[in-house]
């Protein structure tokens, strides 16, 4: 029957059942064998007829001999050719089969899909299950077509290889048929020489012309493993393979003084002859004939050894058979090493026991020439890049290698790394799929041993994706389980969290019905128990009486009228009569007028009024949480799961997993098994990315491409091993703290090889690096050594420029301290070329001062306004700093206070970043050490705006999170913990049946005050002389308004309102939601993108306590851009320091809140300065005369 019409179940079946591959294996090991053999006949005959032609055997017989010798070598020839090319299409078609046997469909999955069918079908009672199981049918129907495909290839791969082989000719005897004769009938000239060869080929190492003796088991085993594979024997593949002996030496070379042709075993010179002479006395047959060996290969104990089923299955295994019958193995015999040991002469000598110390030494005696050809095949390499021994292919690196880029020992493929491995990309030992790592894998992608399935982590898994051993099924975690999607032991089932469940989706133990919790339970959907938890509230007796007093005085009044005053002008008496004088001037005064005030009193003394509530309120029923019966318990999934606590939109097994068809701890994802993955179609630990096994990989890929990765610590995909990094094409192991590359030492280092903390780069050591090849910290460039380095090259500290050597230097290529400009050597010079110290200018030598530029303190500074001794700049203050306002040691760029400061605005140690409060830290805006990232509170994060440490992620808070807005702890995926915790409080009906009343009778009293305008008083002054005689001076006061007042009035006493009562009648119903809301962080307001702790609202800020933009560190405030402690302002670091582009301790900026002040050190006031309490005395004054 054809196989297109054969349904999934028949086809998977007949490819994965029976010996699969290995019998046509070992017919391909076979055809090698037999290639092998005829290759070695054709080289050894050809050899043997060539020596005795060229050799004492001279004249027609040797000619004659030699003609008809020729066809048969070529035949042997030819017929090695085309057994090797049998072997070779067999091996195709064993490609061929193991990559349809990879392709097909795993019967566990279509008994999955069928067992789906049959439940769905027998429970569509109402026709509710028709999309699913129009799902499931559409699922096997691509099962069905996928493995069509897959025989389909099968097919033609196997027809194309058949096709390709050739038929073998026959065996030329006809030519052969008269070379007896031949060679008796020319005996007369050279039958001595004859008898001689022949029965030299005779003794001990052909046997009378037999090639087969000589391909024997003695021969070729005891000639290349005791005397050339041993460890002092391996000439120069050994420990001297590219040094003194040189390459090739074991062939062709000659002597190479005290070394000769060996290495390590002393062969040659002294140490050759006195070996030799051991071996003619004796020693060797001695071995060979004593009983201790005989006893030993006839004993118990090796039979036992030798006939178990490990031996027996690791020879039978196709890794072993591929690397017998591999290309290699048959190059190795064929190789001049080889042949040249079979056919030289010495050698059947040597095993009879002859000395041979002569012979040797004249076969030594090889010109320089000779050995220049040998080297070139010497190891039995064919291909191109190879290192090591019988290699086959190219890139290779290791023993006997068939293949590309494989290294180690007998693999035979494409980029596998150990030992006897065959396929691809795997590593270990006798994987025969691909990118496995472990031993004896056969599938794809796993991890561990001996597993046939695919993508599993553990031992002997035929399932896929399982983490454990010996599963059958798949997505299980745990062992022996033969069902899918398990957690747990023993359960042939499916969805089951527990052991030997045998039915599907129980929590528990020996369960054989469904849907179950508990232990033993033969019926469906039994043990489920729900949890719920509320608050009840009997019903509430409202009677509350109330009587206050009232006594309220309220007063009020309109306002006072007040006139301005006014003034009447002195009366001149001369012009009216003969006297003579003046009356006036008058002064009006201003006139007030009080407005009428009303006092009244409500209520009064000792006068009380009265009210209440009274009625009920409830009952009330508070529900504070909820969790319905159902298989397991806690789960919130779409479709029934077992276990605790699994969300998600699929069914699930185990604990706290997240997604669908999952089974484990705490997984994320679908169809993934094992603890704390993030991904689908994962098995094993704590991994991230998609079709994944083993721990801690992370694929390099998006969450929606398969990676292909197996093995401990891998980035990366397609890609097998140990800490193999295949993005970067180095290792991906580290040792510290949040290091982001490879062979890191320390703690948030990203690149390569670097050694410290915070280095950014490859190949540094220190601290806060940011380039390659740097010694020290702080360093911004490349190839520096020392810190606070600003370029390439330089020698020294706080130097600017590249190619310096020296402290405090600003430029290029100077020699010496505190030079500004190019090419300088001494001490502060200010231009170029310039030898000597203090010059300014170019092309000087001597010495010009001690400082050069102008307004510097100290020694040899060169720049203006600088403080101490080797600064170049401006506004420096301390050692060897170059850049403007810096304060310490070795800093450049501006406004740096600490030491080796590169970066500007920073506060501490080595920071090539800016705006910094710590140390070593290449971003910038962070509070602590050693990041690489910005805006981070902590230590050792690659990423930004992270609270804690080694977060490779953003905007996380906790530690080691590699993906971002978490909180907590080894967070793969991103969002975990930061979506707010919410308490849903659905109140049911509470009744309100109320009855509020009181006595608004209140009585109210009072008077309008008096109304009182006041007297008017004018002054009126005199001054006149009548007649001369009489003389009148003075003033006459009169009252010209006399007081008026309003008596009081009394109003009449008003009682206004009554009782009055309103009834109150109300149900409550709705949800009350409790919680904290969804940010990033705890406790942050409404800011956005922020980690930490009670920040404000603030935006991409980490830390505590911040109001602060763009911030890190505790309680700042009042601007943006600042790390450290209790700063206000913008570009900040350090502490308490007010305004803006400043670090340092307690510094205050005098401008405006928007202007740089450019301030560094401890307690200075002002702008533009560095140092230590500058300008405080000013401001001190300028406060207290204010």
């Amino acid at each position: 029957m054809s196989f297109l019409t054969l349904p999934p179940e028949i086809n998977s079946l007949n490819l994965l059942l029976g010996a699969g591959s290995a019998p046509l294996t070992a017919v391909a090991s076979a055809w090698d064998g037999l290639a092998a053999e005829l290759s070695s006949a054709s080289s050894f005959f050809e050899s043997v007829t060539s020596g005795l032609v060229n050799g004492a055997w001279q004249g027609p017989a040797s000619g004659a001999m030699a003609a008809a010798a020729s066809p048969y070598a070529a035949w042997l020839s030819a017929a090695g050719i085309a057994a090797e090319e049998a072997a070779s299409q067999a091996r195709v078609v064993v490609s061929a089969f193991e990559s349809a046997r990879s392709m097909v469909v795993h019967p566990a999955l279509i008994a999955g899909n069928r067992n789906s069918l049959v439940r769905l079908a027998v429970s569509n009672l109402f026709g509710q299950n028709w999309p699913a199981i129009a799902a499931v049918e559409s699922a096997y129907e691509e099962f069905w077509a996928q493995d069509v495909a897959a025989m389909l290839s099968y097919y033609g791969g196997a027809s194309s290889a058949v096709s390709a082989l050739t038929p073998f000719t026959k065996l030329p005897l006809g030519q052969l048929a008269g070379v007896v004769s031949q060679v008796a009938g020319l005996a007369g000239g050279g039958g001595g020489s004859v008898k001689a060869v022949v029965a030299g080929l005779s003794s001990g190492n052909v046997g009378g012309l037999r090639l087969g003796g000589l391909l024997g088991g003695f021969n070729l085993s005891g000639l290349l493993g005791s005397l050339r594979l041993g460890t002092g024997n391996l000439a120069n593949v050994g420990l001297h393979s590219l040094g003194d002996a040189g390459t090739g030496a074991a062939a062709a070379a000659g002597r190479w003084g005290s070394f000769g042709r060996f290495g390590w075993g002393h062969f040659g010179g002294a140490g050759l002859q006195a070996f030799v002479p051991a071996l003619s006395g004796g020693g060797l047959s001695s071995v060979l004939s004593s009983g201790a060996l005989s006893a030993v290969l006839s004993s118990g104990s090796l039979s036992t050894l030798l006939a178990s089923p490990t031996v027996t299955t690791l020879l039978n295994s196709p890794a072993v058979g591929n690397f017998l019958s591999s290309p290699a193995v048959g190059n190795l015999l064929r190789s001049p090493l080889v042949s040249g040991l079979l056919s030289n002469p010495a050698i059947s000598s040597l095993l009879s026991g002859t000395a041979l110390s002569g012979k040797l030494d004249g076969l030594l005696a090889v010109s320089p020439a000779a050995a220049a050809d040998a080297v070139t095949d010497i190891f039995g390499n064919t291909g191109t890049g190879n290192i090591g021994f019988g290699n086959t292919g190219d890139n290779n690196v290791g023993f006997f290698n068939t293949g590309n880029g494989n290294v180690g020992f007998g693999n035979s493929g494409f980029d596998l790394r150990g030992i006897f491995n065959a396929g691809e990309g795997n590593a270990g030992l006798f994987n025969t799929g691909s990118y496995n790592t472990g031993i004896a894998n056969s599938g794809i992608g796993n991890t561990g041993l001996f597993n046939p399935g695919n993508f599993n982590t553990g031992i002997g898994n035929r399932g896929n994706f399982n983490t454990g051993s010996f599963n059958d099924g798949s997505f299980n975690s745990g062992d022996f389980n033969s069902g899918d999607t398990n957690t747990g032991w023993f359960n042939t089932g499916d969805l089951n969290t527990g052991i030997g469940n045998s039915g599907d989706i129980n929590t528990g133990i020996g369960n054989s019905g469904n849907m179950n919790n508990g232990f033993f339970v033969r019926g469906d959907a039994q043990g489920m128990t729900g949890v719920s938890y509320s608050i009840h509230i009997d019903r509430i007796y409202v009677d509350y009486g109330m009587r206050f007093p009232v006594n309220t005085i309220i007063s009020g009044g309109t306002f006072d009228i007040t006139t301005m005053p006014f003034n009447i002008a002195a009366l001149d008496l001369s012009s009216l009569s003969n006297t003579s004088g003046t009356i006036g001037p008058i002064s009006v005064p201003s006139i007030t007028i009080s407005g009428p005030r009303l006092n009244f009193v409500l209520g009064g003394p000792g006068y009380t009024t009265f009210g209440g509530i009274v009625g009920t309120i409830g009952p009330i029923d508070i529900p504070l949480f909820s969790i319905p019966a159902g298989p397991g318990f806690g789960n919130q999934t779409g479709a029934p799961s077992s276990g605790f606590f699994n969300s998600g939109e699929g069914s699930s097994s185990g604990f706290f997993n997240l997604g669908a068809g999952s089974s484990g701890w705490h997984n994320q994802g679908l169809g993934t098994s094992g603890w704390g993955n993030v991904g689908d179609l994962q098995s094993g630990l704590r991994n991230l990315g998609n079709t994944v096994s083993g721990w801690f990989n992370v694929s390099s890929l998006d969450a929606a491409q398969e990676a292909v990765v197996s093995g401990f610590g891998n980035v990366g995909s397609q890609v097998s091993g140990f800490f193999n990094d295949s993005v970067t094409d180095l290792t991906s192991f580290s040792i510290g703290l949040g290091n982001v590359g490879g062979l890191n030492i320390g703690g948030g280092n990203v690149g390569q090889l670097n050694i410290g903390l915070g280095n950014v780069g490859g190949f540094n050591f220190g601290g806060g690096n940011l380039g390659d090849m740097n010694f020290g910290f702080g360093d911004l460039g490349s190839h520096n050594f020392g810190f606070g380095n600003l370029g390439d090259g330089n020698i020294g500290f706080g130097n600017t420029g590249s190619g310096n050597i020296g402290i405090g230097n600003t430029g290029n290529g100077n020699i010496g301290f505190g030079n500004w400009g190019d090419g300088n050597f001494g001490f502060a010079n200010w231009g170029s070329n310039n030898v000597g110290i203090g010059w300014l200018g170019s092309g000087n030598a001597g010495f010009g001062g001690l400082n050069a530029g102008s307004d510097n303190v100290g020694l040899f500074n060169s720049g203006t306004g600088n403080r101490g001794l080797f600064n170049s700049g401006i506004g420096n203050t301390g050692i060897g700093n170059t850049g403007e306002y810096n304060t310490g040691i070795g800093n450049t760029s501006i406004a740096n206070t600490g030491i080796g400061n590169t970066g500007s605005g920073n506060a501490g140690i080595g920071n090539t970043g800016s705006n910094n409060t710590g140390s070593f830290n290449v971003g910038s805006f962070n509070t602590g050490s050693a990041n690489p990232g910005h805006l981070n509170t902590g230590s050792f994060n690659a990423g930004s705006i992270n609270t804690g440490f080694a977060n490779v992620g953003d905007v996380n808070t906790g530690s080691f999170n590699t993906g971002s807005r978490n909180f907590g702890a080894f967070n793969l995926g991103d969002d975990v913990g930061a979506d707010g915790y919410h308490i849903p409080l659905n109140f049911p009906a509470i009744p309100i049946d109320l009855l509020a009343y009181t006595n608004v009778a209140i009585p109210i009293t009072g008077q309008f005050d008096p109304i009182t305008v006041y007297p008017i008083l004018v002054d009126v002054p005199v001054n006149m002389n009548a007649l001369g005689l009489v003389s009148i001076s003075g003033i006459v006061g009169s009252a010209i308004v006399e007081p008026i007042v309003i008596n009081p009035i009394v109003l009449m006493d008003v009682v206004y309102g009554a009782d009055f009562a309103m009834p109150i009648q109300m149900t409550f119903l709705g949800q009350l939601m409790l919680g904290i809301p969804g940010l990033s962080g705890f406790g942050n307001s409404s800011g956005t993108v922020s980690s930490g702790f009670f920040n404000g609202n603030a935006t991409g800020t980490s830390g505590f306590f911040n109001s602060s933009d763009l911030s890190s560190g505790f309680a700042n405030a009042n601007g943006a851009l600042t790390s450290g402690w209790y700063n206000s302002g913008t570009l900040l670091s350090g502490w308490q320091n007010l305004g803006n582009a400043i670090s340092g301790l307690v510094n205050t900026s005098t401008l405006a809140a928007d202007t740089a002040a450019l301030i560094s050190g401890i307690g200075n006031v002002g702008s533009q300065v560095s140092g230590y309490f500058n300008g405080l005395q000013a401001a001190l004054a300028n406060w207290g005369g204010s």
